[in-house]
């Protein structure tokens, strides 16, 4: 143990970068644990009499057009947005490296259909694609994990897929006997390492994903508040 904490210290001391990245992280999780308890204003609290403030010594970030303050916005909303980023990353990571891994060391039909999908799910911008089924689910907070894990599960299946197949060939002497002992061993190999790999993905993804959502949900929230006066309006013309 202490082996691991002198070889982190070395780490951090070393590079800067890595050392304002983990704080960078370590401030994320405090927020998102203590954060409803720290901020000095009730972030749902409207007041139209210092809408649209600039920041200022009260308001660190300024006030919004309903007078709410964005700093106490910012951080309540931290907990929410570090949740669902966790949930959409874990989730297409452990669906996309599964399904990786078993089209790498089945091939045939098993890798054809798993290339047929992520090719299909690639085949749509990303964002484009995201928006669609948030809008066509509902905007929720469990439609919004599902929708971002399925445009991420590309990635994970693909560099699964590659790592697994790579090792299949390399562990597979011709003429071996496949037992299910053998079986069980090259399945968790192939299985667990290629998911090294993934790792600088899965960090950037958990930084990205809040803001990424967040611009996915404020843009099918509009998109279904237009849809929703369209119909109003041709219902009233009809009448």
């Amino acid at each position: 143990m202490r082996d691991h904490f002198r070889r982190l210290r070395y780490v951090m001391g070393e590079n800067p970068i890595t050392l304002f990245a983990f704080s960078l992280f370590f401030l994320l999780i405090v927020l998102g644990a203590f954060g409803p308890y720290l901020i000095p204003y009730d972030p749902l609290a409207s007041n139209t009499a210092i809408a649209l403030k600039p920041p200022s010594w009260s308001h660190w970030f300024g006030t919004d057009d309903l007078g709410r303050d964005v700093f106490s916005r910012v951080v309540a909303a931290t907990r929410l947005d570090l949740a669902i980023s966790v949930s959409a990353v874990s989730l297409s990571f452990l669906a996309g490296s599964l399904a990786g891994a078993c089209a790498g060391y089945f091939g045939g039909a098993t890798d054809r259909l798993v290339g047929r999908l992520t090719d299909t799910i690639m085949a749509f911008p990303l964002f484009v694609l995201a928006m669609g089924i948030v809008s066509a689910l509902g905007n929720t907070v469990g439609n919004i994990v599902y929708a971002t894990a399925i445009i991420n599960f590309p990635f994970y299946a693909r560099v699964a897929r590659a790592e697994a197949n790579a090792r299949r060939e390399a562990t597979d002497p011709v003429g071996e006997g496949r037992g299910w002992l053998i079986f069980r061993l090259r399945l968790t190999l192939v299985v667990l390492l290629p998911t090294y790999p993934m790792i600088p993905h899965i960090t950037k993804s958990v930084y990205h994903l809040p803001s990424e959502m967040s611009a996915d949900e404020e843009a099918v929230g509009a998109a279904t508040q237009n849809r929703s006066v369209v119909a109003v309006s041709r219902e009233s013309g009809d009448r």
